[in-house]
């Protein structure tokens, strides 16, 4: 087994606790879109490696990322905050698991073509570009995808709340709620009809791809508890967890992985 960093941040004690606190000169370290990134790592030398990463974000620029890794995203803005654990065998991607989280804050989001998507959608006069405060991004990883179990918009003039995936290669399967903003372009019958039916939150899904997304308002259920308790929450940025056990092998298994499904 090799080791970059800490060992200690990325497996867990033999009794299946928690690791030990690791000294922080222990972890590797470098600057980077004006932040600073932290880094964990061990791999085994077998025919099919396993790995496991920890990757910690610190005060890193949106600005500057967008400069040099998004190309013609040039009016995104924030301060980015967040950690990523990972797992993997081999260098199959089906094979990579993982977790989560960012934080933007603050957040001008609205020249995202996802954003522009829906809020031409919404019928929204132009809003501010720094309405938005707060943005966090919860997720797993899993067969290829990103699975968003939260995506938290808060601002001034409009709020969103998303969940879904976004696989590997680009695809977007997205659903998202918003409440009826003041700002939105008057359609009486549309907005009285949306209002009584959801008690003002409108539904929007997301479809197509990452560079061209798809965007459309949907009926959205009931309002149970579940549903409102995620519409109303705004968690805060949590603390790293382990990298999950690397996957058993699929020289094996089947060729396509099952159908993710929320619950």
């Amino acid at each position: 087994m090799i080791a970059i960093g800490s060992r200690d941040s990325v497996l867990p004690r033999a009794s299946g606790h928690a690791p030990r606190a690791a000294s922080t000169n222990r972890h590797v370290t470098a600057r980077a879109i004006d932040g600073i990134i932290e880094l964990d790592a061990v791999a085994t030398l077998e025919d099919e490696p396993t790995y496991r990463v920890r990757v910690l974000l610190k005060d890193g620029r949106l600005e500057k990322y967008a400069r040099e890794y998004m190309h013609g995203e040039k009016d995104l803005r924030g301060v980015m905050n967040g950690w990523l654990v990972l797992s993997g065998r081999g260098s199959d991607p089906r094979n990579v698991r993982g977790r989560g989280q960012l934080k933007i804050q603050p957040a001008e989001l609205y020249e995202l073509p996802i954003l522009v998507q829906i809020l031409n959608v919404l019928r929204l006069a132009p809003p501010d570009k720094t309405a938005f405060r707060y943005a966090l991004l919860d997720f797993d990883i899993a067969d290829a995808q990103f699975r968003f179990k939260g995506i938290y918009l808060d601002g001034t003039t409009l709020s969103l709340r998303g969940r879904g995936t976004a696989a590997f290669d680009g695809t977007l399967t997205l659903d998202f709620y918003s409440m009826l903003p003041r700002t939105q372009y008057p359609i009486p019958v549309v907005n009285v009809l949306l209002r009584e039916a959801t008690r003002g939150w409108v539904g929007i899904e997301v479809r197509g791809k990452v560079d061209a997304p798809v965007a459309r308002t949907k009926p959205i259920p009931n309002l149970d508890e579940t549903l409102k308790g995620f519409l109303s929450a705004l968690p805060k940025l949590g603390p790293p967890v382990l990298p999950p056990p690397p996957p058993p092998s699929r020289r094996y298994s089947p060729v396509h992985p099952p159908a993710y499904r929320f619950p």
